[in-house]
């Protein structure tokens, strides 16, 4: 239950930037120090998101889903297990809420003396490499996936899992359900077919720890092309 959000004694101030949340990105060195002192994130977890979406905000996504700043700001119900399940069409935000969570739930954790260490926090992957990751279950990289105290897997269900795919994300699932271990996912399938696609067993301990949120309306990104 303990996400290594762990509080401070009161005695013991959380600095204001740790080295690790103060790392310079050596690409990006000539930035401002007010663009660095925006940084919500570990750099070394920020290197995990892409580049369009790493440093997005809830504030720059109104109107929010409902009950989306609700579940960022009860740490208590994460550090039990709840996580997301994010679906909508092609192009609805689903990454980039994804995201925006994130960086909610950290600022949120450091707010309330809480120390968010980058190497067990949260990791952001691609259900493709995820996939990739799991051919080699016994790696460091997929134990370390399998046992983050927050994983974020983004569009799930773009790509059809071969038996053994299905195989390790059951197993993925499994550990981090039975280990209270929050995991957020994004997937344009609709509800059908991510229930056929997560298999029943699977989804059924999925629904039981955590909310499903439909994203709605055009695809944003098409819109902005036509604009």
């Amino acid at each position: 239950m303990n996400m290594d959000m762990e509080y401070q004694e009161p005695d013991e101030p959380v600095p204001e930037q740790s080295p690790e949340w103060n790392q310079v990105n050596p690409l990006t060195d000539g930035m401002s120090c007010s663009a660095r002192s925006e940084r919500v994130l570990p750099w070394k977890l920020e290197q995990s998101i892409p580049e369009r979406f790493r440093h997005k905000r809830l504030g720059d996504l109104e109107p929010l889903p409902e009950g989306i700043r609700e579940y960022c700001g009860d740490l208590a119900a994460i550090r039990c297990g709840n996580g997301l399940i994010l679906i909508g069409p092609t192009g609805t935000g689903k990454t980039t809420l994804a995201v925006a969570i994130l960086s909610e739930i950290a600022a949120n954790a450091r707010q309330q003396n809480m120390i968010v260490k980058w190497e067990t926090f949260a990791r952001f992957v691609t259900a493709h490499d995820l996939a990739d990751i799991s051919r080699d279950f016994d790696s460091g990289e997929y134990q370390q996936h399998k046992k983050i105290k927050l994983l974020i897997i983004d569009d799930i269900g773009t790509s059809r899992l071969t038996d053994f795919g299905e195989t390790e994300l059951a197993s993925l699932f499994d550990y981090r359900y039975a280990a209270l271990l929050p995991t957020i996912i994004t997937s344009n399938l609709d509800a059908p077919e991510f229930k056929q696609y997560m298999g029943e067993r699977s989804l059924s301990r999925f629904v039981e720890c955590s909310q499903m949120i439909k994203l709605l309306g055009p695809d944003r990104r098409l819109a902005q092309e036509r604009t």
